[in-house]
């Protein structure tokens, strides 16, 4: 691909230009003539940024001497993970990839030997940054003036690179979440590209954000702001470069390990530069991310990410579709990797070490597997049986701190409670006192990826941390079945931006409960046997606040509740701001979807209060069975404490209808002109007000749209009891029309009602006498009589 050029001022005080960049054998070379080469966050060396045609180069380039491995091989074993910004997701045809080199990008993406992460053109191109520095940053700050001389004063830019190179060091963080549920990326020869289903050989993903575009540019402003801030402090500054950093790093070289990624690990003392590429820490994973043009990427690394203590790790940069190589953040002490084969030696050692291997460890009864307090950056790798003794106890089993942690485990490994010798029907409501199994307390901005936990004594992670992902962890309590007993999954409190995805678990209470907390995530999780996915129990504790959850893309099968909302009778709190979204159900064999606001462990009262606020509540394509003499949907208010819910898709069946629903609030959407519908309007008589939109009727009385109604109301839209008048020629409705002339008309309603929900569902079809009349077997509509207009369709949808 092209080298990233520009005309540069003629008063420019950075006079680094990415002008060239060498093939990767030069590239090499450079670097053993030179230990300030591809150092571009202190040195602001910008000239050996290796570009797609080069990682292409790589791949296909045999041993050399510099190592006796292939490029292919070479870069099996060495990166950890290759970040892209280019293409389009799901598919698309987006100039990084057809742009300059399509058949290089088409070699690297298809051919590459580990995992992938996608920055699609559409991620940042409305996500916008910069304005902001230009106006209250520091003028001799590099990024300031890059973004004044090529874009404008108080003028933003899109943000593709920024954010691609802060997924590359930050992980999803708070920004990000995966878009896709497995597939891969696949280049065609003309650059076009797109996500295919069937799985590859390595993991791969496509991001998206998780927050709004404006709070992404606002955060993307902030680091520049406070980077450059801080940076125009230190003494003696120089325009393009920190000599202070600068002079820490040469410090540091008599201490610290090296990496080549173009050779083998021969010392950890081995000078700088020997290898094909650039030169890390031993105890560094490293990623590479492609890029666009960034016209100031050189000064956008410089500074931005001095907030996350970039300036110690090796960064080179490159072209439009150039490469990023960054370490992540260090400390400036080379510390070495541990092996650890007891709980005593890992808690003595912790803090001694960046890479800890837990061996088969045997914790012994009664004793923490301690791993609080860890230096920042720390990566934890359980490997072989983690088993623990026997004592009855509170626990926890094992407890993990710190910031910027990764916890993983090695091939084959497991953590097992042997939870058999404390379960006796009981859990924690009496019997053998049980340890809680793992604390996740002030572990922040970390990461638990891969775990493979069996028999938890009771409770499986008690979390209590910010920013905090769990990726693809099992939880297998399958053999407690019987006398199993309080084997919560995840609970959640009084934590921030907390993401769990592709968990699996097999148990006997609630696979998620939240009881506090704010922006977080459940997705792509299989909850097998337990309680199914809770909100609570909310009240009677310290924080009892719970807003903005989403829980989605997740099945529940063979479990007491599908999804629940429970709050603790005569307690105070807030529920607010929580979404279920595409649950599936099955096997459930007590409630479907239930809320509760009289909940007391074991024994609820039957008798609501209202202290605790539930409202802005969605459950979306909530659909699936549950057993005969289970109950589909069971809610239960206090008075006035349910509001704003909104219903689409739910569809539950196979148990019985409830006999008691309280305080419902009713289905409702907010239409562009901010109006808010809740139920069917004037469908029984002369009609008295200017009339609404027709939305779906309750199973108590009709009430005008201006008057309140506290009845039930049914989840399935079709089962609407007008709609069986309809459909079924009862007559229980007299016939007026709402919209035109006063008398109901039977084919309008209907159409109305289709344009707006859609079909009825086909068994609704089959058992109305009068269906031909008003629909062919596919459940069109017979009639063009709809004159719903389309801010009408928008208000429902």
């Amino acid at each position: 691909m092209a080298t990233l050029t520009f005309q540069l001022p003629s008063n420019n005080r950075f006079p680094k230009i990415l002008s060239s960049t060498p093939g990767h054998t030069n590239l090499g070379n450079m670097q053993a003539k030179s230990h300030t080469t591809g150092d571009i966050l202190h040195r602001c060396h910008g000239e050996t940024g290796l570009n797609i045609s080069q990682l292409s180069e790589l791949l296909s380039s045999p041993g050399d001497t510099y190592s006796s491995l292939s490029g292919h091989g070479l870069v099996k074993a060495k990166v950890k993970e290759l970040v892209i910004m280019g293409g389009a997701y799901p598919c698309g045809y987006e100039y990084n990839f057809y742009g300059s080199n399509a058949s290089a990008t088409a070699h690297v993406v298809n051919t590459w030997p580990g995992p992938m992460t996608f920055s699609g053109g559409e991620l940042g191109a409305t996500v916008y940054s910069g304005a902001r520095l230009t106006v209250e940053g520091p003028v001799s700050d590099p990024v300031n003036a890059a973004y004044r001389w090529y874009t404008g004063y108080n003028i933003s830019r899109s943000s593709w690179d920024p954010l691609t190179v802060l997924y590359a060091i930050d992980g999803l963080s708070n920004m990000f979440v995966y878009a896709n549920k497995g597939g891969h990326n696949y280049i065609y020869p003309d650059g076009r590209n797109e996500w295919l289903p069937d799985s590859p050989l390595y993991p791969q993903k496509y991001l998206k954000l998780r927050m709004s575009e404006e709070e992404a540019g606002e955060l993307l402003d902030n680091i520049y702001l406070d980077t450059a801030t801080r940076a125009a402090r230190l003494k003696n500054r120089q325009p393009c470069c920190l000599d202070h950093y600068s002079s820490i790093r040469q410090e540091d070289d008599r201490s610290t390990a090296k990496v080549q990624l173009g050779s083998d690990i021969k010392s950890k003392h081995q000078r700088r530069g020997s290898g094909k590429a650039v030169s890390f820490h031993t105890r560094v994973t490293v990623s590479i991310a492609v890029f666009s043009t960034f016209r100031n990427v050189e000064s956008f690394l410089i500074h931005s990410f001095g907030k996350m203590q970039l300036l110690q790790s090796s960064v080179i940069a490159a072209t439009v579709g150039a490469a990023l190589v960054a370490a992540v953040p260090v400390e400036l002490e080379a510390r070495d990797s541990c092996t650890f084969t007891s709980a005593a030696d890992a808690k003595s050692g912790k803090t001694s070490c960046s890479t800890i291997t837990l061996s088969n460890i045997e914790v012994p009864a009664g004793e923490t597997l301690d791993l609080t307090g860890l230096n920042d950056g720390t990566t934890v790798i359980f490997s072989g049986e983690t088993t623990f003794g026997y004592k009855e106890w509170e626990g926890p089993l094992i407890s993990v701190s710190g910031t910027n942690i990764k916890v993983q485990q090695a091939s084959g490994a497991k953590i097992d409670g042997d939870g058999s010798r404390w379960w006796d029907g009981k859990g924690g409501n009496g019997g053998k006192t049980k340890p809680k199994f793992f604390y996740a307390h002030k572990l922040d901005s970390s990461s638990i990826t891969g775990l493979q936990i069996y028999n938890t004594p009771v409770q499986g992670f008690s979390i209590q941390s910010d920013n905090l992902n769990i990726t693809d962890v099992t939880i297998d309590n399958s053999a407690g079945t019987a006398e199993g007993h309080n084997t919560d999954a995840f609970d959640v409190g009084s934590s921030t931006y907390i993401n769990i995805d592709g968990a699996t678990v097999y148990n006997q209470d609630d696979c998620l409960a939240i009881n506090s907390g704010s922006h977080i995530t459940f997705t792509n999780g299989y909850c097998d046997g337990g309680h199914g996915l809770s909100i609570g129990s909310v009240g009677g504790r310290s924080d009892n606040t719970v807003e903005d959850v989403t829980i989605s893309n997740s099945k529940v099968v063979n479990s007491q509740n599908g999804v629940r909302i429970k709050t603790v009778y005569d307690a105070t709190g807030t529920v607010s701001n929580v979404k279920f979204e595409d649950i599936t159900l099955s096997g459930i064999t007590k409630y479907g979807l239930i809320v509760e606001q009289d909940y007391e462990n074991g024994s609820p009262t039957g008798t609501p209060t209202n202290g605790i606020k539930v409202s802005d509540i969605t459950f979306d394509k909530v659909t699936g069975t549950v057993e005969s003499d289970a109950t589909d949907i069971y809610i239960l208010c206090g008075s006035g404490s349910c509001t704003d819910w909104t219903w689409s898709g739910v569809s539950i069946t196979g148990g019985k209808t409830s006999s008691k629903c309280e305080n419902t609030p009713l289905p409702q959407k907010i239409g562009p002109d901010g109006r808010t519908i809740y139920l069917s309007r004037n469908n029984y008589g002369p009609t008295l007000k200017t009339t609404g939109i027709i939305a779906i009727t309750d199973f108590d009385l009709s009430v005008h749209g201006d008057r309140p109604n506290n009845g039930c109301i049914q989840a399935e839209i079709y089962r609407a009891p007008e709609l069986w008048d309809l459909l079924e020629g009862k007559k229980l409705f007299k016939d007026v029309d709402p919209l035109r002339d006063q008398e109901y008309n039977e084919p309008n309603h209907l159409a109305y009602i289709t344009s707006l929900l859609g079909p009825p569902p086909e068994d609704i079809l089959a058992r109305g006498r009068r269906s031909g009349l008003f629909y062919t077997a596919d459940g069109k509509h017979h009639h063009i009589l709809c004159p719903v207009s389309v801010t009408h369709v928008d208000v429902i949808q």
